[in-house]
């Protein structure tokens, strides 16, 4: 691949990932996670939340990954005249919604490995990487309502 290119993706993948890391804990506790999700409906529990959510999508994500859907999502915005930063926090919707997929399509295929480590449900359980992987399809909505 052309060096610009790789160059041009990973400045946009830094971007991205400062909006995961803006929008997306690594961890909550009982303060912090009505912030994170909105007023519940019955009772949230924080530490189940971390654990069984959080800690397996973010063991995904620092795993890498080229972060190409949400940059080429801001490539399109600029090459229409757009400022990236404008719909920078945009750009978690799709990362978000891509690897919830992986975690899900992993456990369907049965796959051992995801970007050089074992798959989230070889670590965490089948049952911790599809609630994850459900959570971050729907994450989107929550994210936008944010904004």
């Amino acid at each position: 691949m052309d060096e610009n290119i790789i160059e041009i993706l990973s400045s946009y993948a830094k971007i991205v990932d400062r909006e995961l890391e803006r929008f997306i804990p690594r961890r909550v506790d009982e303060r912090g996670i009505e912030e994170f999700l909105g007023k519940p409906m019955y009772r949230y529990e924080a530490k189940s939340i971390s654990e069984g959510i959080l800690k397996p999508f973010w063991d995904l994500l620092d795993r890498g990954g080229k972060r190409w859907r949400p940059a080429l999502m801001l490539m399109a915005y600029e090459a229409l005249g757009g400022e990236i930063e404008d719909i920078a926090p945009l750009t978690v919707i799709p990362e978000a919604i891509h690897n919830g997929t992986l975690a899900v399509d992993d456990v369907e295929d049965r796959s051992e490995f995801r970007r050089g480590k074992p798959c989230i449900h070889r670590i965490y359980g089948e049952d911790i990487a599809i609630n994850m992987g459900n959570t971050m399809y729907y994450l989107p909505i929550l994210i936008l309502e944010k904004l």
